[in-house]
């Protein structure tokens, strides 16, 4: 698994693969590539593969009393094998009582391909 880091001004984010809006202020919807969503906020998943879900419940199992999500986060994204696998790491900045961060972890299986597309071709 590949990581890319962004900062961004605000929370859209559209699927790289299908084109498909997953987040944004209103909307949290997995696109059919998306692998996982990770909130690091709460230190869980929004959505996760159940192969993926699996080696995650494996580190959760070996974890200590010490170790904290973010530890157990990176456990898990050192197991993940798969190089098609790219997890954007999207934080964004904002100011409430002060500034505030939110970082939410979002996997795109990049190998992704739909076998149904309902795209018409273009007309030559």
């Amino acid at each position: 698994m590949q990581i890319v880091r962004l900062q961004l001004d605000h929370s859209n984010f559209y699927c790289p693969v299908t084109g498909q809006l997953i987040v944004n202020d209103e909307v949290f919807q997995a696109s059919p590539a998306t692998v996982f969503t990770y909130i690091d906020e709460v230190g869980e998943f929004e959505h996760i593969l159940p192969e993926l879900n699996e080696i995650w419940e494996g580190v959760e199992a070996e974890a200590d009393d010490d170790d904290f999500a973010i530890d157990l986060f990176e456990k898990f994204a050192a197991k993940i094998e798969d190089s098609a696998i790219v997890c954007f790491e999207i934080t964004t900045f904002g100011m409430a009582c002060g500034p505030v961060s939110s970082t939410v972890r979002i996997a795109i299986n990049m190998n992704y391909c739909d076998e149904n597309p309902q795209v018409q071709p273009l007309e030559g």
